[in-house]
């Protein structure tokens, strides 16, 4: 079962202000949520660093066209993506900053807005643990997703944004072990 939750401590620790004529509230979300998969992590980082075929992989990206990249000396791959992507009723585009770091023990994407109609701030990360048994095929997955709408919203509206992040992020995170099960099983028929 996938656990997602809004980081309130973190939130008290963002500043919200208010918008000079109406009164309404610019806010920032922190969510987060952890995932034990019963699959080896080297699957389940191949699916989230399949920046090409996303938009296959979660139903919320509708295109995503990866336009640049590049290996730092430090061995971190960086790289940029423009992704078009579905939300209420329509459709937005985004363009985000890629470093992708490998460790031993685990693998690190970090994502950065450059630039959105829609935030101010969207960022975050994709972490994979590998199991603490090297012989198991489990791993530890952890999202963490920071936005920041780029206009005021009124209280009900904003409510109503925020319960639409977090059920984003619980989807994503579902969609996410239902492609690594499903690449699993095509590794194992193969062998």
């Amino acid at each position: 079962m996938v656990r997602v939750k809004l980081l309130d401590s973190f939130l008290a620790t963002i500043p919200k202000y208010t918008h000079p004529t109406r009164g309404w509230f610019c806010f920032s979300l922190l969510f987060a949520g952890r995932l034990h998969l019963p699959y080896p992590s080297h699957l389940t980082w191949q699916v989230i660093t399949d920046h090409a075929q996303a938009a296959a992989i979660f139903s919320s990206i509708t295109r995503s066209v990866v336009s640049q990249k590049a290996v730092l000396e430090s061995g971190i791959r960086e790289a940029e993506v423009l992704r078009e992507c579905r939300w209420l009723l329509g459709t937005f585009t985004i363009r985000l900053a890629l470093e992708e770091e490998i460790k031993p023990d685990e693998q690190l994407l970090r994502f950065y807005l450059i630039e959105s109609p829609l935030f101010h701030k969207f960022e975050g990360f994709w972490r994979v643990k590998t199991a603490d048994d090297q012989q198991t095929r489990q791993c530890t997955v952890e999202h963490e997703l920071w936005a920041k709408a780029a206009v005021p919203l009124p209280p009900p509206l904003s409510w109503f944004v925020r319960s639409m992040f977090e059920s984003e992020v619980t989807k994503v995170l579902q969609e996410l072990e239902e492609e690594v099960a499903r690449r699993d099983m095509h590794e194992d028929w193969i062998e």
